[in-house]
């Protein structure tokens, strides 16, 4: 008796030419699993859903290994709820629903079933700061928020640029401030540089190795500034293409603010071993300032020897009359 298939009411030469049959055939949908063929494809999707024996993400059309396995794919691809299974639009969204809906504590993934009882979790067993609702890896990175936050300090340090009015938070900020060319004064992130590099004479956070020697101590490369034009256009993708790395940009404007970025910057600072720091190196002080700040390494604690006060102490006066920023 040759192979048949009843529902197509086929019959072939060979169990092979059968088997491709089922194989290939849109009217057959089998389940692998529980050998079961399904005549439409929507009936085997349900049957994946449905079934305890699969962990099946109907979005993705993807299986899992373990029911685990598809429960923090399901949050971690598509925003969804593990409690209710609500879909939410960014993780940002899909956390505060955690918490307020769910008084759950992101950190140790445990609900709390009343945001009084989440509270009173969040101060006993984390580096919480309950005004700002944070919660903060370690003590050092709760102190520097108390510290520099702008809702805890208000905006207290002036610019000391010439002419310039605008308050901060913090000194990192107004480092930041002046590096963006935005300040009244004219200041600008060469500028910076140069007297951060003059202000740094033991090398304490900018690198010597990548500094110019000059008479009576370093100075920071000098650095043009290329100037992007229709040129650049790569024809083949229609984008105009920065001439150092190749990253490619819809529009010339957004590839001439790209290449007047620090991006391509010597990085001629350092988070300072000598304090205890881990020596990363960076473009610009405002980022070494950030990075101290979130106090992911132990640069901000320590100080160097003869009672120094530590990297938090003034990293030098960006301008004239005796006026410093604290880093």
């Amino acid at each position: 008796m040759l192979p048949s298939c009843m529902r197509c009411r086929r019959h072939f030469t060979t169990t092979e030419a059968l088997a491709e049959h089922l194989r290939t055939s849109q009217a057959h949908h089998i389940c692998r699993t529980s050998v079961v063929d399904f005549p439409l494809r929507a009936s085997l999707v349900q049957h994946y859903v449905l079934s305890p024996l699969h962990h099946y993400c109907q979005r993705c059309d993807a299986h899992h290994a373990s029911a685990m396995a598809l429960i923090s794919h399901l949050e971690a691809a598509h925003n969804q709820c593990l409690w209710c299974g609500l879909v939410f639009a960014t993780p940002k969204d899909l956390d505060a629903h955690y918490r307020y809906l769910h008084a759950a504590c992101l950190e140790c993934r445990q609900v709390h079933g009343t945001p009084a009882a989440l509270e009173v979790h969040l101060r006993a067993a984390h580096w919480y700061c309950a005004p700002c609702r944070r919660v903060f890896k370690n003590s050092e990175a709760l102190k520097v928020h108390l510290e520099f936050s702008r809702a805890h300090r208000g905006c207290t340090v002036l610019c000391p640029g010439v002419g310039c009015t605008k308050a901060f938070a913090s000194g990192p900020a107004v480092v930041q401030h002046l590096e963006s060319g935005g300040c009244r004064s004219g200041m600008e992130r060469r500028a910076v540089n140069r007297r951060a590099v003059r202000l740094d004479a033991d090398n304490i956070i900018t690198d010597p190795a990548r500094l110019l020697a000059v008479p009576g101590g370093y100075a920071p490369p000098e650095q043009s500034t290329p100037r992007a034009t229709e040129r650049s256009r790569n024809p083949a993708s229609g984008e105009y293409e920065c001439c150092v790395c190749g990253a490619g940009f819809k529009k010339l404007e957004d590839l001439n603010n790209y290449l007047e970025s620090p991006v391509h910057d010597e990085k001629i600072y350092r988070c300072p071993t000598v304090w205890r720091g881990c020596g990363m190196e960076f473009g610009t002080l405002s980022a070494l300032c950030q990075h101290v700040e979130s106090g992911s390494c132990g640069a901000r604690r320590f100080g160097g020897g003869g009672g120094g006060g530590g990297i938090e102490k003034d990293v030098g006066s960006l301008v004239g009359g005796g006026k410093r920023l604290a880093l």
